[in-house]
């Protein structure tokens, strides 16, 4: 029996129909335009119900979307994106994104 539940290090979980939160690290947003536009498009996407913001190390920024468990952040991310997203999935859930877009 314990051995259908999930792993609990690999996969933070909520109870169902709680929503839980990403923590995603974007770098290469290089302006203020990117970043608020950045985060309007991730709240925009249907399946996020909010996404907040905050400052990380030199040149990277925090946003935490609030989503239903098992929503695909990485997806979402890649929609908006695409190829200009390189996205990393961390051992603690959270998602670390390289952003490489024309200036």
């Amino acid at each position: 029996l314990d051995a259908e539940l999930p792993d609990a290090a690999s996969e933070p979980t909520a109870p169902a129909g709680e929503p839980t939160t990403t923590e995603i690290v974007v770098s290469g947003l290089g302006s203020f335009g990117a970043i608020t536009g950045f985060r309007q498009a991730l709240a925009g996407v249907s399946g996020i119900e909010g996404v907040a913001l905050s400052l990380g190390q030199t040149g990277e920024f925090i946003f935490r979307a609030t989503h239903r468990v098992g929503f695909d952040v990485g997806a979402a991310i890649t929609s908006l994106e695409g190829d200009a997203a390189k996205i990393e999935s961390r051992p603690d859930g959270s998602l670390h994104v390289t952003l490489d877009r024309p200036r």
